[in-house]
């Protein structure tokens, strides 16, 4: 039979792995809207010098 402080340190445990499996998500989900606010900017830079060069 388990022992309380075992079940408590797998809870902990699994714990830790959904913080770290929640954080890695977020990272990625971040970046994509780095990736799409860069991508915005860049055409909207393009459209004012294109624009400019008039």
């Amino acid at each position: 039979m388990k022992q309380p402080s075992d079940i408590k340190q797998r809870i902990r445990q699994a714990q830790t792995r959904a913080v770290l499996a929640v954080k890695a998500e977020l990272i990625r989900l971040y970046w994509e809207i780095v990736q799409m606010l860069d991508a915005h900017l860049c055409h909207k830079l393009r459209h004012k010098w294109a624009l400019l060069k008039r």
